[in-house]
């Protein structure tokens, strides 16, 4: 979960009274959360103005948990700073691949 430190301790102090263990992360910025809603606006407009190409290495989308086929565009870039990251089907994907940490650029 993502968004203000308040919530968060809420949520953590929560999970600690139903005994499970949570760890806070240290980061700049809440990824992934409505706090971005701001400025994904001009993230987008200035994003437009580059050209993006194809993988050139096989890579997972933290959006759809498959292999992009295509180039990622300024909207895919704006969705992956809001949308959920599906950490686990990218990890199902890498697994029906039956790729490992020591073959990981070889897909």
């Amino acid at each position: 979960m993502s968004g203000h430190a308040e919530e968060i301790d809420r949520l953590r102090t929560a999970l600690r009274d139903a005994g499970v263990d949570s760890v806070r992360l240290t980061v700049t910025h809440a990824f992934h959360s409505r706090l971005l809603d701001p400025i994904l606006e001009e993230f987008e407009a200035g994003l437009s103005s580059c050209e993006f190409s194809p993988p050139a290495i096989p890579m997972l989308s933290n959006l759809s948990g498959t292999l992009l086929q295509v180039a990622p565009d300024a909207r895919y870039w704006r969705n992956h700073l809001r949308q959920t990251v599906r950490f686990t089907a990218c990890l199902e994907q890498l697994q029906a691949l039956n790729v490992s940490s020591t073959d990981a650029y070889e897909l």
